[in-house]
């Protein structure tokens, strides 16, 4: 973490997780993967332009490799994106009126541990918001998927069923009150 200024942080990581006997639920059973290795790398941002505007980012790669000896030695893990992204602005209009529009990304991943059948998931959304503090508590208001991009989650559940393909929200709007007590 580094903090260049004491209105903007900037956040760098690399990890990685080993495991020596993945499971994984297909269809609600449990099965060994076996060997697995996963590594990525983070970035983190936020900077506070002013006092009245906020930026921020994340972006993040996932790599997965399957490492027992096999069929599917060196393929990618099911349902593990290549990266993840979000970036935002919040504005404060007044101290009670803040309004946010972010926008949230993901890359494709394989739908099963053979790398088979294609790859899906991605999408590019762009959401926004707006908050309202009263004394007793918040009302939010909240449009996602302003566009209205269609986006799926495909899942090979290896059953009778087959690939199963479940389509994301188009565009919708959501009120909320959130009360203090």
């Amino acid at each position: 973490k580094w903090m260049p200024t004491y209105s903007l942080e900037l956040r760098l990581s690399y990890w990685e997780q080993k495991a020596k006997d993945e499971f994984i639920l297909v269809d609600g059973l449990a099965q060994n993967v076996g060997k697995t290795l996963r590594q990525g790398a983070d970035f983190g941002m936020s900077w506070m332009a002013t006092d009245k505007l906020t930026l921020w980012g994340n972006f993040s790669t996932v790599d997965s490799e399957i490492q027992s000896p096999g069929a599917d030695r060196g393929n990618e893990l099911r349902s593990i994106p290549s990266y993840t992204a979000s970036t935002g602005i919040a504005y404060l209009f007044t101290p009670a009126l803040t309004g946010r529009v972010h926008y949230d990304a993901q890359g494709s991943s394989y739908i099963n541990e053979a790398n088979s059948g294609g790859k899906f998931g991605k999408y590019n959304l762009v959401n926004a918001s707006m908050d309202y503090a009263t004394s007793w508590g918040n009302i939010n208001f909240q449009v996602n998927n302003l566009f209205n991009e269609y986006y799926e989650y495909v899942y090979d559940n290896g059953g009778v069923d087959g690939v199963i393909y479940s389509p994301g929200d188009g565009v919708n709007a959501s009120v909320s009150v959130a009360y203090k007590f």
